[in-house]
């Protein structure tokens, strides 16, 4: 109502270019993980030259298709993927990156349960679905922050090997 026709068109035509962009990514990044880390790297087959374009290929073509299927529920669905979503990637990674970032006596032990942690939490809440109201974002960082310094606290209390 506040723009006029030509102005909401090119507004809109900007916030479906942004998503089609970051979609696009996605899909870059998806289809080299698929390709590269799970398929090289953890099934321990080669792919070279042409092979592994038309892996990449296939791979994209597939997730893409995936993903329209998806879309073409109802919104609510992708409303709840994408909320739950960010509720672990979010519980996964928030106090692992600032710990790391800003606290040097953030142990490996206690940044790899932290992770553990917080996903497993977010994860488990969402299923449970929310308890007490709380989202599971909430209770999965809760959960990730108190992993990360109680493990981080134990490690320091653990003597190391002696050196003689």
């Amino acid at each position: 109502m506040v723009l006029s026709p030509w102005q909401a068109a090119l507004l809109l035509a900007g916030v479906v270019a942004a998503g089609m962009s970051t979609f696009a990514g996605v899909l870059i990044i998806m289809s080299s993980s698929l390709i590269t880390d799970v398929y090289e790297h953890g099934l321990k087959r080669k792919l070279t030259g042409p092979r592994e374009v038309l892996a990449n290929r296939v791979v994209t073509v597939a997730v893409g298709l995936i993903s329209l299927v998806i879309a073409l529920r109802p919104p609510a669905l992708i409303l709840v993927l994408t909320g739950f979503a960010w509720a672990v990637i979010a519980s996964t990674n928030l106090w692992p990156l600032i710990f790391g970032l800003y606290w040097k006596g953030a142990s490996k032990a206690g940044v790899v349960a932290s992770m553990v942690a917080g996903s497993l939490t977010a994860i488990l809440w969402t299923w449970l679905k929310k308890p007490f109201g709380i989202d599971g974002f909430i209770a999965g960082s809760l959960a990730s922050l108190a992993a990360l310094l109680a493990i981080t606290a134990a490690a320091r209390r653990t003597p190391g090997p002696r050196r003689t």
